[in-house]
C-alpha cells in the first residue's frame, strides 16, 4: 500500500482518514455483522470517546453483540459512570479535549482492575508502547474495523476473567471473606 499520508497535507489527511473510517464502518450495523460471542450476556462496557460518530459506532457494535454500553464523551462523565456501578471493560480514546487519555488510564489502573482498550488516532510506535505501559490491555488505532474491536474486547475480557479466577485470586478472596 505504501505511505499515502506523505502525499497530502495534514488537513487533507484528516479528511481522508475520516472518509476511510466512515467508508469502512458505514455498512457495519447490527443487521449486517455476525458478531463474535460476547464475554457475558449484559456485560457492561464503558465507551469513553469524544467524537459522537465514533461513540455511536462503538455503542451500536457493542449493543449488537449483547453488551450493555455506557457511551460518554469526557473524563467527568466517565467518573460518574464508574462511581455508579460495576464496569467490565473500558474503551478509552487518548485525545479527549483537555483530558489526557494516558493519564486517565493510569488513574483507572490505580483504583480498579478493569480491562482497558485504547482506541485512538495516535498510532506511532511510541504512543502504542506508552499506552500499553500506562495500563492499557490493548491498543487499537483509528480507523478500525468494529469486528476487530469486538474480538479484542472478548479476548481481553477472557484474559481478565481467567486471571480473576486463578487459584491465587480465589484463595485471596476466600481469606478476605473469612475476615469479614
Amino acid at each position: 500500500q505504501g505511505d499515502w499520508s506523505s502525499d497530502v497535507c495534514s488537513s487533507d489527511l484528516l479528511t481522508v482518514r475520516d472518509t476511510i473510517f466512515r467508508a469502512n464502518h458505514t455498512f457495519f450495523s447490527s443487521r449486517d455483522v455476525v458478531y463474535p460471542t460476547s464475554m457475558a450476556a449484559g456485560a457492561h462496557i464503558l465507551v469513553v470517546e469524544d467524537d459522537p460518530a465514533v461513540r455511536a459506532l462503538l455503542r451500536e457494535g457493542f449493543e449488537g453483540a449483547g453488551y450493555a454500553v455506557s457511551p460518554v464523551g469526557s473524563k467527568a462523565a466517565m467518573v460518574r459512570v464508574l462511581a455508579s456501578g460495576p464496569v467490565d471493560l473500558i474503551t478509552l480514546d487518548l485525545e479527549l479535549g483537555k483530558d489526557d487519555g494516558f493519564a486517565m488510564a493510569l488513574e483507572i489502573r490505580a483504583l480498579r482492575n478493569i480491562p482497558i482498550i485504547m482506541i485512538t488516532g495516535k498510532g506511532s510506535p511510541d504512543d502504542r508502547v506508552t499506552g500499553l505501559e500506562g495500563g492499557a490491555d490493548d491498543y487499537v488505532v483509528k480507523p478500525f474495523n468494529i469486528r476487530e474491536v469486538l474480538l479484542r474486547t472478548r479476548a481481553r475480557s477472557e484474559e481478565h476473567t481467567s486471571e480473576l479466577q486463578s487459584p491465587c485470586n480465589l484463595v485471596c478472596r476466600l481469606l478476605l471473606e473469612k475476615k469479614k
